[in-house]
């Protein structure tokens, strides 16, 4: 493990786009389940 700032930029990066990518897999989710309700009966 090198302790250099690129390292520890490139991994802050990383870490908010895995939480982006999260959010964003969450509310698709939520918007699909949502759709299924209003469509199936």
């Amino acid at each position: 493990m090198q302790d250099k700032p690129t390292y520890y930029l490139f991994h802050t990066v990383q870490q908010s786009f895995k939480s982006c990518l999260l959010q964003a897999g969450f509310f698709t989710t939520v918007q699909i389940e949502q759709s299924h309700r209003w469509l199936l009966p």
